[in-house]
């Protein structure tokens, strides 16, 4: 990221922590389900509460250092990022014994399977699924287009409002600054006004 554009650390790809659903008879020789499985379950059953929008899963181990590498590559691709916004995205600590990477499935409005990434982690490979999941085939690029603006727009503001909340009271007397303060307030509008057109975006 650009030195000057600090506040796309804000941005971040909005995963959801999740468990696998356990399978077997009457509580004896439990073991964990697949991903499909807990994308099939009603959530009363132990499924993954979702919408209707595809779905992103990440399954890996969170005791690995090469696997919270490649979830921070997936965070730092500006189009993977971005493109994330319109799916559901869980991620499961499975611990995976002997992979190499964590594996990222990626699932269709419809619960079918996409395809995966696993191992050394492939961001363009990983993009490409997306486009492929993506309601409107070949639009993914598209509302890429129009979210990723509002995204660094929104993260500005917050990034912008947290350093305005530090110099809201003089650190030397203690005395509120009335300029800072209605800044803040300017800075939490423009916030809400970018979240309600982002929101706009993701559901159309």
């Amino acid at each position: 990221k650009a030195a000057d554009e600090p506040w796309l650390d804000v941005v971040r790809i909005d995963w959801t922590p999740v468990f696998l659903p356990s399978q077997g008879a009457d509580g004896y020789a439990l073991s964990p389900a697949s991903v499909d499985d807990a994308l099939k379950r009603a959530p009363k059953d132990g499924g993954w509460r979702r919408t209707s929008r595809p779905t992103l899963v990440c399954v890996y181990d969170a005791g690995d250092a090469a696997h919270l590498r490649a979830l921070r590559a997936a965070a730092d691709d500006a189009r993977v990022r971005t493109a994330s916004k319109f799916f559901e995205c869980f991620r499961v600590d499975a611990a995976p014994r002997g992979a190499d990477g964590p594996r990222f499935l990626v699932y269709g409005a419809d619960g079918a399977l996409a395809g995966e990434v696993a191992g050394a982690f492939r961001p363009g490979r990983l993009y490409e699924l997306l486009e492929k999941a993506y309601p409107k085939r070949g639009a993914l690029g598209s509302a890429c287009d129009a979210l990723d603006p509002l995204l660094k727009g929104h993260a500005r503001c917050l990034w912008a409002a947290s350093m305005v909340e530090r110099a809201v009271a003089c650190p030397d007397c203690g005395e509120l600054r009335v300029d800072h303060l209605e800044r803040l307030a300017e800075l939490k509008a423009r916030r809400d006004e970018y979240a309600a057109r982002i929101a706009d975006v993701v559901s159309d």
